[in-house]
């Protein structure tokens, strides 16, 4: 009985602490957060600024 007892409380216990990290840390437990946004959106407008034309890709008339 006092095993029961016991895993139920550090259930809990590891549910409230990951609640936690997911709302204050979100990176830190797999949640992609404001700042993976941020990092996302930047390497978009890079991408966005570095369109060259294909050489290969060039009309042969």
């Amino acid at each position: 009985m006092e095993i029961i007892i016991v895993m139920g409380v550090l259930f809990i216990f590891f549910t409230v602490v990951y609640i936690v990290l997911a709302i204050y840390a979100p990176e830190w437990v797999g949640i992609t957060g404001k700042k993976a946004h941020e990092i996302n959106q930047s390497h978009h407008s890079e991408e966005a600024s570095d369109n060259k034309p294909d050489p290969s890709e060039a009309k042969h008339d």
